[in-house]
């Protein structure tokens, strides 16, 4: 893996979690609709995406790979499953 790309939360609560980000932290949304939000920070941007009450919520990392065979051979021999 060569770099973070994303990192992405799921929430029931968009609204908040953009309101935190945006008017909390300072930053700026570049994509918006009603049930996404992506902040561009840096070299990984942020990610929220609305999920309806009781599904899963949390947060993903999306790495970029040249070789995902490669990564994916990689992860495993250090036990990542």
């Amino acid at each position: 893996m060569s770099r973070l790309l994303y990192i992405i939360g799921f929430t029931t609560d968009i609204s908040a979690m953009k309101s935190f980000y945006q008017d909390g932290l300072g930053l700026e949304a570049r994509t918006e609709t009603p049930f996404f939000v992506e902040f561009s920070n840096g070299p990984a941007n942020l990610a929220l995406i609305a999920v309806q009450p009781g599904q899963a919520k949390g947060v993903e990392l999306s790495f970029e790979s040249k070789d995902i065979d490669a990564a994916v051979a990689t992860l495993r021999a250090r036990g990542v499953e």
